[in-house]
């Protein structure tokens, strides 16, 4: 045990410092005596320009009190002062042993001394200075879970980011960055990125690392493209405003909001489409000329801002969108609605769009003009851009020219009536991307296999019994096979998939978990939900780059222990099964409860 500390003087006296400002002792005294009974000192607001001496002795004063009821002071707060620089002479790691929290912001400090860097710092706010640098000390404080930089003068991070590898909220916002260290790949446990408002050009790609992310800002900056984003399952908002971006790929999969608004967008990306979990999205002062009546798959999308864009019209398929409260069409030369339904408000324009739905309910498509002309003009397009879209045509077979466009990487001829997917399919040998979602195909042509470039297959909502031919598919990444027949699948399946990234099963009739899928290194989302499954084999946990797991809705009635040592799994999604051996309670925590009492039913070694 310690021994008794060292008793302060019984008064203190007025101290001037360099820049002769008189600190008052007796507002010191009073927040040292604090200090040393709470943990925290207080010095915030004071005008100082200097940090008194007193704090770096704080640890041996003991103000006649008992010294064993005493507390080592773990916070320092000095923020809205006028320092301008710390005394680079000082052992802070000697002086305050467990400072784990140190608030310097709205000071005018442009450079911090590397003692301060200790290792025992957990949170550390240095925002709204005059920083103009970050010395690669940093890394000593390898246990922060919070830094804030914001609003300062940095014009780069030091590679030794990638050392803070509990780093959870990162703010670096309004400086100006070019770019950010590659080495923050490391920083795995981020789930708050934001910086907005720098001067960042382009992205490294450390995303696929930051499995963690929860909200990513990067508004007001010079980005023309960002790297793939896919694999950030757990993002729920991502801002993009404000910079040149002209095209957008690999969006995270369950975002709620996604703002776009002032870019160079001339389309709606259609990645965009896929994110079913959308709430809000903002496209606002781009450059789009048509909206996609795909856009009517977002379910849950309740606001949409379209301001300022060149759209002459909007798909009256949209009427059909009951989540959505808000649509921003102002600033664009609408020809197709008249201005006064439009200033009714999105309620009134809406069910506009829905009277048109029902008028033309047996009529062609109202994008592409009725005859063979229209049909023309559809296909030229396609030819020029290598993508065919044939979404909600009322097709029951594919256009014959379609197998002759074989520059095609792009096929979309979801949400028809097709019972066939044709041998002719092999013509196109360079396509990437096939959707042939809510059809109704009873089987798939073994000439699939010639498309071996495909990386995205959605065949949601058919009437497929089996899937054989997809095993062939060796760049696969994304496989869609929900709602439909299956049962059952090939052991040896995905042998040659080691590239596929999600998998989507659910909504079968599975009774065993196919054993082929448990070969799949990549594997990061699978979807087992709304099946039969009664058991999960401990083979589950081969899937080691798994990070999000649903199998929700089977009939499930435990989980093996084996599952609580997947710390790499993000997201479980347990509910709607009869489990005995999870109580509801800790269901309703979430993945990191449901995982901490897997292992804990582990075998004792």
């Amino acid at each position: 045990p310690r021994g008794p500390m060292k008793k302060a003087p019984a008064r203190f006296a007025p101290r001037r410092d360099a820049n002769q400002d008189v600190v008052s002792a007796a507002p010191l005294e009073h927040s040292l005596k604090q200090a040393r009974r709470t943990g925290k000192l207080v010095l915030a607001n004071q005008s100082l320009t200097s940090v008194p001496d007193d704090v770096w002795q704080v640890s041996s004063l003991t103000f006649g009190d008992k010294w064993w009821e005493l507390l080592e002071v773990a916070q320092i707060d000095l923020h809205h002062n006028e320092l301008v620089r710390l005394p680079d002479d000082v052992d802070v790691k000697a002086c305050l042993p467990e400072l784990k929290v140190l608030d310097l912001a709205n000071n005018k400090l442009e450079a911090i001394p590397h003692a301060f860097f200790v290792n025992t710092l957990v949170k550390l706010d240095l925002s709204n200075n005059h920083l103009q640098a970050l010395p690669d000390e940093i890394a000593i404080s390898k246990f922060i879970t919070e830094l804030n930089l914001c609003n300062n003068k940095l014009r780069e991070l030091p590679p030794t980011m990638g050392d803070l590898t509990n780093l959870q909220h990162f703010n670096a916002s309004n400086n100006i960055l070019a770019s950010i260290p590659a080495s923050m790949a490391r920083c795995r446990q981020l789930n708050k990125l934001i910086l907005h408002h720098n001067k960042l050009v382009s992205l490294p790609d450390i995303f696929s690392g930051l499995d963690n992310l929860t909200e990513l800002e990067l508004s007001c900056n010079i980005l023309t493209c960002i790297p793939p984003m896919r694999s950030l399952v757990l993002l729920t908002r991502l801002d993009l405003r404000e910079n040149k971006i002209a095209k957008v790929d690999a969006l995270p999969p369950a975002l709620s909001e996604l703002h776009l608004g002032f870019n160079a967008l001339t389309a709606v990306p259609p990645e965009v489409f896929r994110i079913t979990s959308l709430k809000i999205l903002d496209l606002r002062t781009n450059k789009i000329a048509e909206i996609d009546p795909e856009i009517v798959s977002l379910r849950e999308l309740k606001r949409l801002e379209l301001s300022n864009n060149d759209l002459m019209g909007v798909p009256v398929a949209m009427g059909g969108m009951a989540a959505l409260t808000a649509l921003v069409l102002d600033g664009n030369p609408l020809k197709t609605v008249r201005r006064d339904i439009l200033q009714k408000g999105t309620l009134a324009f809406l069910q506009y769009l829905k009277s048109k739905m029902d008028d033309k309910s047996t009529d062609e498509d109202p994008r592409l003009p009725g005859g063979a002309s229209g049909s023309d003009v559809l296909l030229r397009d396609a030819r020029a851009k290598g993508s065919l879209d044939l979404a909600g045509k009322k097709l029951q077979d594919l256009p014959p020219q379609t197998w002759d466009m074989t520059d095609l990487t792009v096929l979309k001829a979801n949400k028809n009536a097709i019972q066939v997917l044709p041998p002719q399919i092999a013509n196109l040998q360079l396509l990437a991307t096939l959707d042939m979602s809510d059809n109704k195909l009873g089987d798939l042509p073994m000439e699939l296999q010639a498309c071996n470039k495909l990386t995205e297959l959605y065949l949601m909502n058919n009437a497929l019994t089996n899937a054989i031919v997809v095993g062939s598919l060796r760049h696969l990444r994304i496989l869609d096979l929900r709602r439909n027949r299956l049962s059952s699948l090939p052991d040896d399946l995905f042998g040659l998939l080691h590239s596929l990234f999600e998998l989507r099963l659910g909504g079968n009739a599975f009774v065993h978990v196919p054993r082929s899928l448990f070969t799949l290194p990549s594997l990061v989302n699978l979807d087992l939900s709304s099946n039969r499954i009664e058991e999960i084999p401990t083979d589950v946990t081969n899937l080691t780059s798994l990070q999000s797991l649903d199998l929700s809705n089977n009939n499930l009635s435990m989980l093996p222990p084996e599952m609580g040592l997947m710390t790499h799994l993000r997201a479980l999604e347990v509910q709607g099964n009869m489990l005995k051996t999870l109580r509801t309670n800790i269901i309703a925590k979430g993945t990191i409860a449901i995982l901490e009492t897997l292992r804990l039913r582990l075998p004792q070694q």
